[in-house]
């Protein structure tokens, strides 16, 4: 099935049934897209769609992505076909918990993931496979993805993720051997909670953190708000 999300000149195949492209990916894609550049790696790259769209920025010379579930690894094959990156892209299917034997070290200048948000044996676990795997971190926990990360990147590169605000303790526990750089909160609505959040960190060093105001997604009448629409404007 073709994303509608999608501006017209990308098509991405998706499952009928599990993983979907959804509004947090377009939320991620416009967090990393000013940052980006050089070789990125998506950990967790599902169909590809990601990594596809970070590489068709002039500034990225080679967009790579690593996905456990053969499925969605095979649907990011034709996506790279549909999408005519063969060129900038790199697809494995693989667990990046086997980063040594996959990468060289220092192999990438930015990191982007999308990581599985809840602690394996917490929250409700999803009947289908795929979406109980990228919802729990039955495969890749949090300091499973720093160590990989640690290893892979560049000095001063970049880590970037989106998370669940509910376990923001988690994630600056983990963080050793990055500084925290960037932090948004995304809330749904202006009214609610903050749901999720962005984070950028850099390896070795950097400056102190920066929070920039909230991202809220829909306005009071449930609309788009004007920036919301100006990030669904980058893809669209």
């Amino acid at each position: 099935m073709i994303s509608g999300i999608i501006k017209p000149e990308l098509k991405f195949l998706q499952p009928e049934t599990g993983y979907r492209i959804n509004i947090d990916t377009v939320i991620l894609y416009g967090f990393v897209l000013p940052i980006a550049e050089g070789n990125v790696l998506e950990i967790g790259s599902a169909c590809g769609a990601l990594t596809i769209m970070i590489s068709k920025k002039p500034d990225t010379v080679f967009a790579a992505g690593v996905e456990i579930n053969k499925e969605l690894y095979e649907l990011s094959l034709k996506n790279q076909e549909l999408n005519e990156s063969k060129d900038k892209t790199a697809f494995i299917n693989a667990d990046i918990n086997d980063y040594k034997k996959i990468f060289k070290p220092q192999s990438f200048d930015m990191v982007v993931v999308n990581p599985p948000f809840y602690v394996s044996g917490t929250g409700r676990l999803s009947k289908n496979e795929t979406m109980a795997v990228a919802h729990h971190d039955q495969t890749l926990g949090l300091e499973d993805i720093i160590k990989a990360s640690l290893y892979l990147l560049k000095p001063k590169g970049h880590l970037a993720m989106l998370f669940l605000t509910q376990r923001i303790g988690d994630v600056f526990l983990q963080l050793r051997g990055f500084k925290p750089g960037i932090l948004r909160f995304v809330h749904r609505k202006q009214t609610k909670p903050s749901d999720v959040f962005l984070l950028l960190a850099k390896k070795t060093g950097g400056k102190p953190l920066k929070v920039l105001p909230p991202l809220i997604v829909h306005d009071n009448n449930n609309y788009y708000t004007e920036e919301m629409k100006q990030l669904l404007g980058l893809i669209q």
